[in-house]
Formats: structure tokens, C-alpha cells, sequence
């Protein structure tokens, strides 16, 4: 009996002082944080705190963010509250880890209301829970809400997302929404279906947080649906499940890109079109090329001008050339969409030759461009939209070849001179 109240009371004092000690492990992990993000030029922090207690403890940073073409910025400041562990009572339940926090927001004054503000934090939470390893996993929610203004509804769907980092390297994600429907005077105007997103990636160089890494891994965007009504109630516009997906992996210090946009079936301006589709394909782009030029656009002004952000996006090419220089390669292999007349279907290559490439010299560009496409489609979709005196014409002139019911189209562009179906065109 002795020996089990010792290990009541060890155990006990135990899970009483490790607070303490958590504490300070939490702090280090935010200031790493707070360290991280200062390297990072799109955002300027102007102040951290962190108050730490025996049970709990607050951090809190403030970061100017500039408003695009203006000499305004506006200050967000991050707040949030802690409940040490290891063993924590969240509205979750009981977790286990060092440390749970609630996070809230405010913006500077005078920026917004106080009122905006109160908004944005009765309506959108989020949660992270620090787990044994110092990963973080964090839960945002937000409720649905209505805002309604000149006799006009928009109604925001509620939205539920988890996201977690493991060892500042491996970032997984997965965000769910409703959707919106705005309602025009009482009758539905635009409507936003469901939409996901889900990703893995992991960070392969660079630092995450300051906003100069590079990854791989996969995502993927869906969207449900997308409807439009005109004020007479008529539909103008719908597209039914669109979806994003992209790939990275990295080889041999290159990496190979895989991007893809697909949509089931889109009907606008009195037409149809279903399994609309184009694929992207960026190979063979240097690693370390890539870090270099997301090192440089980190370090770039925020907030400037349009003709002062062109020039300092001028500043990248040199860096941008380098990636000519190792051979990097784009292609569409494929863009399609099937139409009520027959698919239409199409493919594309880029690329550019580093012989003819002059990097200071940004024009030499146009010698060096080298790309081959080809096109095949139905004739009968063409005549439709009114094109067929063109067609007759262009076929006369060897500039489209007619099989059947199927034209089709040749072009290859290099060294500054154009080609479609092997006769040359003056530019």
C-alpha cells in the first residue's frame, strides 16, 4: 500500500512540475518559429512576446504586410494562448503532447473596425496541438455565416481543415469547404459547390517557414460545381467537378513537374463541352537552380508599384537562364475536350537551345524558342462557330489539312522562323 502512494505522489508531482519544463521547450520551438519567418521578405515582423506561466503561456507577433501598389501596409498581429502538457484538456478532450493553443487575430488600427475583427475571431478557430516530437497539427474551422448588403445574400458554407508538420520537413494537409451562394435580390446569382484540397510534400532544401524551400510530393484541388444565373434567371455558366492535381519528384537534382486540369463538363454560351483536359509537364529543371531563384524572389521588395515589381522581376532572368542552360523542357501532352461534334485533341513541346540562348540579351530568346505542336479536330464544331469560309481558305492554302470530317494542323517554330505543315510563314 506504501509503494502505491509513493507512486500516486511521484507520479503527481511529476505530471505538476513538467509544465514548468514543457514551458520553456514550447518557447524555444516558437522563437525557431518567430527566427524563420524574419527571413522572410514579404513579411516584417515588428514585434514577439512570450509570456510563459506554470501552466500555461501566451505568444504573441506582429508582421506588416504591404498592400499591392500601395505605400500602405496593414499590421496582423497573432496571438496565441497555451495549456502546457503532458496531459491537456482541450475541447477535443483530454490529448497528450507538450502543448495545445487557441489562436487568435487583430488587425491594425484604423485598417479595419473593431467590429471586422471580432468577426473574423468569433467565426474562424484555430487549434494546434504540439505533440511529444515538437510536430504540429493544427484544426481550423470556420462557421458558416451570412453577410448582406444593398438588398444582395452571400452565404459562406463552413469549412474544416487539418494540417500537420513533422520535424519542420514533411507538411500534410487536407481542407474540406461547402462552398457559397449568392442570392441577388432573392434569387440565387452564383453558387460554389463543394470544394477539397489535399496534399503531401516534403521539403527537400530551403526553409519553410522563410519561404525559400523546395519540395516534393502531390496535391489535389476539386471543385463540385460552379453555376452562374443571369438577372432574367436564365444560366450562363456550369462547370461540373473541375480538379487540379500536381506532382513534384525529385531525381538526379532535377526536378520533374506533373500538373493536370480536368473538368467533367462546362456548358456556357449555349454550348457543351465534357472531359475537358490539359496536361503539364515541366522536366528536367536544376534543384539547384530553382533554390537560387526562390532565394532571390524572397529577397524581393514587397508592395511596390506594377512597373516597380516588373523591374525587379527583370532582375531574375540571369538566374532564370541558368535553367536554359541545363536543358529544361515543357510540354502539353495533352489538351483536349470532347465536343457534341467529336473530341478536339492537341499537344505541345517547348523547349529552348542553350546554343543559340545569349543570357545577356534577353531577346535571343526568340532564335532560341524551339516548339512543335499538333491539332486534330472535328470540321463540323469549326463550321458552327462561323469559321468555315477561313477553313475553306486556309486549306487551299495548305495551312490546315482536311481528312474526312477532321482538320488538322502542324506548326514547329525554331531559330525564329515558323513552319505549319512544312511551309514556312513570314513573321
Amino acid at each position: 500500500m506504501n509503494k502505491l502512494i509513493v507512486s500516486i505522489a511521484v507520479a503527481g508531482a511529476t505530471l505538476a512540475i513538467a509544465p514548468k519544463f514543457i514551458g520553456s521547450i514550447v518557447e524555444q520551438e516558437y522563437q525557431s518559429i518567430i527566427t524563420q519567418l524574419a527571413k522572410n521578405s514579404s513579411i516584417e515582423i515588428t514585434h514577439q512576446q512570450f509570456t510563459r506561466n506554470w501552466f500555461d503561456g501566451e505568444s504573441s507577433f506582429t508582421f506588416s504586410l504591404p498592400i499591392q501598389g500601395q505605400e500602405q501596409t496593414v499590421d496582423v498581429t497573432v496571438t496565441d494562448a497555451f495549456t502546457f502538457g503532458p496531459i491537456i484538456s482541450t475541447d477535443a478532450g483530454l490529448q497528450f503532447g507538450l502543448a495545445a493553443s487557441n489562436t487568435t487575430f487583430a488587425l491594425s488600427e484604423g485598417f479595419d473596425s473593431e467590429e471586422v475583427v471580432n468577426f473574423i475571431n468569433d467565426n474562424i478557430k484555430v487549434s494546434s496541438l504540439i505533440t511529444f516530437g515538437s510536430d504540429f497539427i493544427t484544426d481550423i474551422n470556420i462557421t458558416e455565416f451570412t453577410h448582406q448588403q444593398d438588398g444582395n445574400e452571400l452565404r459562406i458554407k463552413g469549412m474544416q481543415g487539418q494540417f500537420s508538420l513533422v520535424d519542420e520537413k514533411y507538411a500534410t494537409g487536407q481542407l474540406n469547404w461547402d462552398g457559397l451562394i449568392l442570392n441577388k435580390k432573392g434569387q440565387v446569382n452564383f453558387e460554389l459547390g463543394a470544394v477539397s484540397f489535399d496534399f503531401e510534400q516534403e521539403v527537400v532544401l530551403g526553409e519553410l517557414y522563410a519561404g525559400t524551400s523546395i519540395s516534393e510530393g502531390s496535391g489535389v484541388f476539386r471543385l463540385s460545381s460552379i453555376k452562374a444565373m443571369e438577372d432574367t434567371g436564365i444560366e450562363s455558366l456550369n462547370i461540373s467537378n473541375l480538379a487540379v492535381s500536381a506532382s513534384s519528384v525529385i531525381k538526379d537534382n532535377f526536378a520533374e513537374i506533373s500538373v493536370n486540369y480536368h473538368i467533367d463538363e462546362m456548358k456556357a454560351a449555349q454550348q457543351s463541352f465534357k472531359q475537358f483536359n490539359l496536361d503539364l509537364l515541366l522536366s528536367h529543371f536544376s534543384v539547384d537552380v530553382l533554390q537560387e531563384l526562390n532565394e532571390a524572389l524572397s529577397k524581393l521588395p514587397q508592395g511596390g508599384t506594377p512597373e516597380e515589381n516588373q523591374a525587379h522581376l527583370l532582375t531574375l532572368l540571369p538566374i532564370a537562364a541558368k535553367l536554359i542552360e541545363q536543358d529544361a523542357l515543357i510540354e502539353v501532352t495533352d489538351f483536349s475536350v470532347e465536343t457534341d461534334s467529336g473530341k478536339i485533341s492537341s499537344d505541345m513541346q517547348v523547349s529552348i537551345d542553350k546554343q543559340l540562348f545569349d543570357t545577356t540579351n534577353v531577346m535571343s530568346i526568340m532564335t532560341a524558342l524551339k516548339a512543335e505542336a499538333k491539332m486534330n479536330g472535328p470540321e463540323t464544331f469549326f463550321q458552327a462557330q462561323g469559321l468555315a469560309p477561313m477553313i475553306n481558305a486556309y486549306v487551299d492554302q495548305g495551312l490546315l489539312v482536311r481528312a474526312k470530317d477532321q482538320l488538322s494542323v502542324e506548326a514547329n517554330f525554331a531559330q525564329g522562323k515558323l513552319t505549319v505543315n512544312g511551309k514556312e510563314l513570314a513573321l
